[in-house]
């Protein structure tokens, strides 16, 4: 208990020291890119892996890693590592990373349940297959299994935390 007045406390103070901090420019740089379409983020992810600039699994989110990736391009084609975006700068990126994307041949492929593109490097030859809601594909060295599911749903944990009557009188109280 004492823990937890602690921590409303440490909250209500203004605190910030358990915020993340954020190297100049990420605000500005998230900013902008959340300004783009889901659409257009996802293309700038791909081109940026594309280009070898970026190696983490994709999330709808922005990211620190995005942001240092970002930078890291923006030093290496010689333009101050901002975070940013520029036009000129991501017509650069796909004309770097394109190349690669034809030379493997990846295609989009719809995935299984959300009817979002996966890439799939369908160009180096090899098998597609569905399996209900898997995709394989496999090509000379290359097995790449795609398991997906449905989550079930759940109650939420505050339901299944207490087994006394009294602590469940106390939380609906406090609801």
């Amino acid at each position: 208990m004492r823990k937890i007045v602690f921590l409303l406390i440490l909250l209500a103070s203004g605190q910030t020291s358990l915020a993340i901090e954020r190297p100049p420019g990420y605000a500005q740089a998230q900013s902008v890119f959340d300004r783009f379409d889901a659409e257009s983020q996802a293309k700038l992810r791909v081109m940026m892996t594309a280009a070898g600039f970026w190696w983490q699994i994709p999330s709808r989110d922005y990211g620190q890693h995005l942001f240092e990736a970002t930078q890291t391009y923006q030093s290496a084609i010689g333009d101050a590592p901002t975070g940013v975006f520029t036009k000129a700068e991501v017509e650069e990126l796909f004309r770097l990373g394109e190349p690669n994307l034809r030379y493997w041949g990846f295609a989009e492929v719809p995935h299984p349940l959300r009817g979002r593109p996966i890439w799939m490097p369908l160009g180096i030859g090899g098998k597609l297959e569905r399996h209900g809601d898997n995709i394989s594909f496999t090509a000379n060295d290359l097995d790449l299994d795609i398991a997906t599911f449905r989550a079930p749903r759940s109650k939420p944990a505050i339901d299944t935390c207490s087994t006394s009557s009294a602590a469940k009188d106390r939380r609906s109280s406090i609801m």
